[in-house]
């Protein structure tokens, strides 16, 4: 933890701009969990599973918990299949349907409880949900960014996540905060000067996206359905107008070129929209847009929600079951305290911890 004296620079006495940084990201971080423990104890007492859409979020898939660990790629909610499974089944199990893309779109009865499954990013590894949602008989999007598909190239923070983590440091918020700031060529740019030619080179199966091959395959599933996630998980309301909707609508083309149809939802990178990039959106005919501001979708969903839905998240491991049971809860006070403060996502690059576990 941050001392005052180490926040400080000694040669200027002005603060150093990397610990305010992780002294912000652990604040919020404690603030977070300090608000899902209150939704955890106040939803025992709490009325549960009044009518609802809930959207979970999620990124890799890894085959067990030693991959989850192997060091390669930051473990965000360390989803397994066997993971998958038990949410599924215990939301099924107080009433929960879960329903694709597309019946959201069509429209819910409001009186309905429902549930989707969503994948950002397009890791290699989602291939495992092929079989695993046959087997379940459960919806998914997956929202693939389009240049990591194309060039076969590592996502930025996990190259940051391996690469600090084999020099033996642990928290990299100050860094994944001053990267979210910059362009996708200045990543590049960042990342190669730091940790050599090689750095976007993925290490094997765990941390590579899905070869434009691999995406058909999933494509081609009943189960899963596809969605935009820009060309290069481009943060759109850091973008000017002009190179946004060059992000949304180039992703749209190419999806439409490799798989023969436009997607109709996008998933925002790092959860960040506002209502401008909502327009933008659906102004190049997405009619569906999903944020992580962590809440319930009440339905029926009205024409200005439809572009902004909410999407919660459940890091598999010994709290839970507390963590869904929480999310059944009509109390939400994870969601009502960063609606107030951010009113809108958060970012979906990992918020690692610094002890190798996802920040929840």
């Amino acid at each position: 933890m941050h001392t005052l004296a180490g926040v400080m620079d000694h040669g200027t006495g002005q603060p150093r701009r990397g610990a305010l940084r992780s002294l912000a990201f652990g604040a919020a971080l404690a603030a977070r969990t300090a608000a899902q423990g209150a939704d955890q104890l106040i939803a025992p007492f709490a009325p549960k599973d009044r009518p609802g859409l809930l959207i979970f979020v999620f990124h890799c898939v890894f085959a067990d918990q030693a991959e989850a660990d192997s060091g390669v790629i930051d473990p965000h909610e360390r989803a397994t299949g066997q993971g998958l499974a038990r949410l599924i089944d215990y939301f099924r199990g107080h009433g929960y349907r879960f329903v694709g893309a597309r019946e959201i779109d069509r429209g819910l009865e409001p009186d309905g409880r429902y549930a989707h499954l969503t994948f950002d990013d397009g890791f290699a590894n989602n291939l495992q949900l092929i079989d695993l949602l046959a087997r379940e008989e459960a919806h998914a999007t997956i929202f693939p960014s389009i240049g990591h598909v194309r060039q076969g190239s590592a996502f930025w923070w996990n190259v940051v996540y391996r690469e600090r983590r084999r020099r033996g440091r642990g928290a990299v918020a100050a860094e994944y905060g001053k990267l979210r700031q910059m362009t996708v060529s200045e990543v590049n740019r960042y990342l190669l000067a730091e940790f050599g030619s090689r750095a976007l080179e993925p290490t094997g199966d765990i941390d590579r996206p899905l070869t434009p091959a691999e995406l058909n395959e999933l494509a081609s599933s009943p189960w899963i359905e596809i969605g935009n996630h820009t060309i290069d998980h481009a943060v759109l309301p850091s973008c000017g107008a002009e190179e946004a909707e060059r992000q949304v609508d180039g992703a749209q083309r190419w999806l439409q070129e490799t798989l023969g149809e436009a997607p109709f939802i996008i998933a925002y990178p790092n959860g960040d929209a506002t209502a401008e990039t909502a327009k933008t959106a659906e102004r190049l005919g997405l009619r569906l847009g999903v944020t992580v501001v962590p809440k319930r979708n009440r339905l029926p969903i009205g024409d200005a929600a439809r572009m902004l839905l909410g999407r919660v998240r459940i890091v598999f491991g010994r709290r839970e079951r507390a963590r869904m049971r929480a999310l059944r809860s009509s109390v939400q006070i994870a969601a009502a305290a960063r609606g107030l403060v951010l009113g809108r996502g958060e970012p979906d690059a990992p918020l690692s911890d610094g002890s190798g576990g996802a920040a929840d």
